[in-house]
Parts: C-alpha cells; structure tokens; sequence
C-alpha cells in the first residue's frame, strides 16, 4: 500500500484538520497499523488506522461491532465517574458515511481510533512496577466492564479459549500429522500436555453447568496491550480490543 493510497482511504473517515502525514506504527503482528497525521485549530492530532486481518477476524462486522459497543459503553462509565473517555478507553472514527469502518476497492478493511495522547507502550517490562500497572489495567478494564450486557456481543475467533477443543482438533491432530518434523525434539513436552487431558474441560464444563459465569472478557491480555502515560508511567488504557467477547474472567 503506497502513500497515495493510504490517503485515499484517510480520505475516506471523519477525521478533523487537515492531513499532515502518515508513516506505519507499532509492534503488532496480525494487524498492519499506521499513525495518521492531522493539524487542527487545537493543534496536533494523531489517529491510528489500521487494516484488519480478516484471514484471522473472519466477520468484520461483527468484530467491528463488538467494539464500538464496548468502547460506547466504557466511554459512558468513565464519564460518569469525572475520568477522560479520550484517554482512559479507545475513541473509534467512524466513516464520513457513518460506517463503522471502510472497505476498500480491493476487498480490503480499515478502521481507525484517536490515538491515546501523552501515551507509550511497552513490549517488555523492565521494572516490576511496570508489569503490575499492566496487570491492575486489565483489572479495571474488567471491572468497569461488570454489568454489560454479554449477550450484546459475539464471538471474533470461535473456540478461542475452548481448551478441550483445541486439544482435541488442533493439538492432538498436530503431533500425529508431525508436518514439521520435529516432534522427536518435545516428545516430553506433548506427553506433559497429555497428561493433564482429563482437566482440558472442566472450566468449559463448569460453563454449561452454570457453574462459572460468562463475562465479557479482553482475552489477549499482554504488556503491550496497555497504554502507559509517557510521563508518569502509570496506565491509562486498554487497547486491542479485536478478542474482546464472552468469556471467563
């Protein structure tokens, strides 16, 4: 995707000011992410746009939807008890024709959020004080997110956390075809999975029981996924919400 290109699909969203530039960002790996450039009577303002992988997202739409509920929803919670909503969860760009996000000629999707100003991130913790904010952001992020209406969203990645199918129709299927050939080489690490299969279901079991409660949960909760304030190093948010569905917290 060259620049030209890329600013016909800015072009595209409800962007304010005017284009300054765009460049790739960040570290991710299933998403191809940029930072959009754009001057306003207010000053500088970044967004982030993203494409969004749908060989592993297979229905944009209702990924797309997942996420605007949530984020609408945190906004609401944040506001309510005096935070900043532009700073505490993400803020989603629509399309200038209300869209959720855009299609483009090729088939392919894009979606972009104001990004968190004054914010960093961090792919690995060099202080153990970094990595407990890391822990007590996902931990709000549940929090704040208690009494929404589970039911309201859906699955991203069917089976995503479905432990026993994994093991039965990924694991299990993986060790026997050995298409790698290197199954020699963790014999004791496949006999250790092996013997915990008797466990592989009893959270899911506990879910069909009514034992355990589903929630809506992050589901992809690692370092970089929360925004530290560049000063303070402290958390402001949780990003990445693509995983965000029910769940067990």
């Amino acid at each position: 995707m060259n620049k030209n290109e890329l600013i016909e699909i800015i072009d595209n969203f409800d962007f304010d000011g005017d284009f300054v530039d765009v460049k790739e960002f960040g570290s991710g790996h299933i998403n191809k992410t940029y930072i959009v450039k754009f001057n306003t009577p207010n000053g500088e303002q970044n967004y982030v746009l993203q494409r969004v992988n749908d060989n592993v997202f297979k229905n944009i739409d209702e990924l797309m939807r997942n996420v605007f509920s949530v984020t609408s929803y945190l906004r609401g919670i944040i506001r309510g008890y005096g935070g900043d909503p532009d700073r505490e969860t993400l803020h989603y760009i629509k399309t200038k024709d209300g869209h959720r996000y855009y299609t483009h000629s090729d088939n392919s999707y894009y979606r972009s959020y104001v990004f968190v100003r004054d914010s960093i991130s961090y792919d690995t913790a060099d202080t153990p004080e970094v990595f407990k904010s890391s822990g007590q952001a996902f931990g709000r992020f549940q929090r704040l997110l208690a009494d929404f209406d589970v039911e309201s969203i859906t699955e991203t990645i069917p089976h995503f956390h479905d432990t026993l199918w994994r093991y039965e129709n990924e694991f299990l299927p993986a060790v026997e075809q050995n298409l790698s050939g290197r199954l020699d080489t963790c014999k004791d690490e496949v006999e250790f999975v092996k013997s915990y299969a008797d466990v592989m279901g009893r959270l899911t079991s506990m879910i069909k029981t009514g034992e355990l409660p589903i929630r809506v949960t992050h589901n992809d909760t690692k370092l970089n996924n929360v925004m530290f304030d560049k000063d303070t190093k402290q958390c402001i948010c949780v990003i990445d919400l693509d995983t965000v569905m029910p769940g067990l917290a």
